[in-house]
């Protein structure tokens, strides 16, 4: 049997830092994104999946719900962040 805590750890949504300022219209993708960098830059995003729901938050700033989008050049994954929920205060401003 699972405990009840672990269940709710795994299931939550997991935060990853963004910078809302470079939240843009990019092309090949539905709706706003902002870059989140490669996980050369930002090693903690290396686990993340296409797909993946998360939350991106600008601490103390804003957070919105947010999908993971890899795209890959040059050998290199690129991850992004798009936009799919209302963006908003984020409450420990």
């Amino acid at each position: 049997m699972t405990h009840p805590m672990q269940t709710e750890r795994e299931t939550r949504t997991r935060e990853i830092i963004a910078d809302f300022a470079r939240l843009n219209i990019r092309p090949g993708f539905e709706g706003e994104s902002i870059p989140l960098g490669t996980a050369q830059t930002r090693p903690e995003l290396s686990d993340l999946v296409e797909g993946q729901r998360v939350v991106l938050v600008e601490p103390g700033n804003l957070r919105a719900e947010g999908l993971i989008v890899i795209k890959v050049a040059a050998g290199v994954r690129y991850y992004y962040g798009v936009i799919v929920g209302p963006v908003m205060d984020d409450p420990a401003a």
